[in-house]
């Protein structure tokens, strides 16, 4: 009875609350479509633009991974930053310092030419490297 008694009391305490429950509800309505949100990543070619989702070229990165290292399962991530910028982020097995360049240049190289021939990328993009 101490709610029911409150809410007699003080009707304007009933309007603030379902204010507060209204802005609580959108509020989680906009996050929840914020996460589903997929991503995607547009191509302007010489043909008409190109709408590519962020989970395609994450199979093509993780593909490429699985050729490079068959024995480890690397953990990557693709991000799309604005102005069409790519970064992936990699997390390759410990390797000596020796062959450390020579592989990012590999993999940089190749990944370049995937990313060309398989969505038309030809720009710029970041390659993180963690360990």
């Amino acid at each position: 009875m101490g709610f029911v008694s409150l809410v007699i009391q003080n009707p304007s305490f009933l309007v603030i609350l379902s204010l507060s429950s209204l802005v609580l509800a959108i509020c989680l309505i906009l996050g929840m479509y914020k996460v589903a949100k997929k991503n995607f990543f547009q191509l302007s070619l010489k043909c008409p633009s190109v709408t590519i989702e962020e989970a395609i070229i994450k199979d093509y990165v993780d593909q490429y991974w699985k050729e490079i290292f068959p024995s480890s399962r690397i953990k990557s991530l693709v991000v799309l930053h604005s102005k069409h910028k790519l970064e992936i982020i990699a997390n390759i097995p410990d390797l000596p310092f020796e062959e450390r360049n020579d592989l990012f240049q590999r993999i940089q190289n190749e990944l370049g030419v995937i990313l060309a021939r398989k969505m038309g990328y030809e720009k710029e993009f970041l390659l993180t490297i963690t360990d």
